[in-house]
């Protein structure tokens, strides 16, 4: 089974990157193969009728091949990083080919993991971000399957004083059925 994690923190070895290195340390302890990839050090334009050549297609072929996506942001402003709305609003050809044309993103099974950190104590702001990766699952044919919030993650490494928090983020991995 193949495991792919794209990071959109521009925060290398951050709260969100934590959490996630967590999560694949589960999965990888079951015998997963994982990959994971940061966004901020990616060219990804965005969507626009005349589409440059970038990093995005590299991504596409990526999430193609994974049977498990796990997406992870941090919150800003109450959504997620710029550089997963970007990637996500590049999806907006294949919303077209389903709706248009009838074809499918994956001819296989995928499920979905969204990963998610902020600053403040209120859950209702990880609301919006998680709207739009529900929808973008859906669009992508991707079961939307587990998530794992934090609040209160504001200084760069606040996840690693949270021993529950880790462990949960561990055990999703390992416990995660197909």
């Amino acid at each position: 089974m193949f495991v792919l994690a794209i990071n959109a923190s521009p925060r290398i070895n951050g709260n969100t990157d934590i959490l996630i290195d967590k999560v694949l340390e589960g999965f990888i302890s079951k015998g997963c193969d994982s990959e994971k990839i940061y966004l901020d050090k990616l060219n990804i334009a965005a969507y626009r009728d005349d589409l440059p050549q970038d990093d995005f297609n590299n991504v596409l072929e990526k999430i193609k091949a994974a049977d498990i996506l796990i997406l992870g942001s941090p919150i800003y402003f109450g959504s997620m990083t710029a550089q997963l709305k970007t990637l996500i609003d590049r999806f907006q050809s294949v919303w077209e080919d389903k709706i248009f044309r009838g074809l499918n993103f994956s001819h296989k099974r995928q499920k979905g993991i969204f990963i998610s950190v902020q600053g403040d104590k209120k859950s209702s702001y990880f609301d919006n971000a998680r709207s739009i990766i529900k929808n973008f699952f859906a669009v992508t044919g991707i079961e939307y399957s587990n998530e794992l919030f934090c609040t209160e993650c504001e200084d760069k490494q606040d996840v690693l004083n949270n021993n529950d928090l880790l462990q949960e983020a561990f055990e999703m991995g390992k416990d995660f059925s197909f």
